[in-house]
């Protein structure tokens, strides 16, 4: 008889009850459609993540196993963003508002 062997790389946040990868507060519903869906290589991941590919690919699998609560949270979440968030044409006005009143400040280097 085979004796299983848990893969402990994902946890379940207790305050909102999101999947994230062990060690590093990044959400499995955000890596894993990231990997899944073609969006980013492993190599790229890797690179610009401080994560495995044993972590990554424990994400993907716990997205599997609940790819249809993980995307239809997603889907709430884009669909508030799109009705709820700010439009980036007054994100950049406020940038450049700010940028225009802060005073300017020398810089010591050569």
């Amino acid at each position: 008889m085979a004796v299983v062997t848990p893969i402990n790389h994902i946890a379940i946040q207790e305050h909102n009850g999101s999947a994230v990868i062990v060690g590093t507060g990044l959400k499995v519903a955000v890596m894993a459609p990231m990997y899944a869906h073609g969006y980013a290589t492993l190599a790229w991941i890797l690179e610009n993540y401080d994560i495995t590919a044993a972590q990554l690919y424990a994400a993907v699998s716990y997205y599997y196993d609940h790819r249809a609560e993980i995307d239809q949270k997603n889907a709430e979440a884009d669909e508030a963003a799109r009705t709820d968030g700010v439009p980036m044409e007054q994100i950049v006005a406020r940038i450049e508002a700010h940028k225009a009143s802060a005073p300017e400040v020398e810089s010591n280097q050569p």
